[in-house]
């Protein structure tokens, strides 16, 4: 086979291979934002940024139980693109949760997907 046969074929499986791989981690996140939702603790926090094309990310800082520093996370919101009109905006209060034994794995409740 020559080189200008396989170069189709390897772009082909290149563009597969992150296709999977993307599905995967939108599964885990997925999975884990579960997992905050149904053991997680909650408590205020405060949106500080939003940037993002398709994808939002918005960037909030919360105190979880026991600590006097903020900590700050991000919440992936992959909400179809029609509802993003009710994103909070910097400076908002919203309801964060958070798992205890590791507080940097936290969702905005009012964004969760369950």
């Amino acid at each position: 086979m020559a080189v200008d046969t396989l170069t189709p074929i390897l772009y082909v499986l290149a563009g597969l291979i992150v296709m999977v791989v993307s599905n995967l981690v939108v599964r885990y996140r997925l999975r884990l934002q579960r997992e905050i939702l149904q053991r997680g603790v909650s408590t205020d926090g405060k949106v500080t940024a939003i940037c993002g094309g398709a994808t939002k990310r918005v960037y909030f800082e919360f105190s979880p139980a026991g600590s006097n520093k903020a900590l700050q996370c991000c919440h992936i919101d992959r909400r179809e693109p029609r509802t993003m009109t009710s994103l909070p905006t910097p400076g908002t209060s919203v309801q964060v949760c958070y798992l205890p034994e590791n507080p940097r794995q936290a969702v905005i409740l009012r964004l969760a997907r369950v």
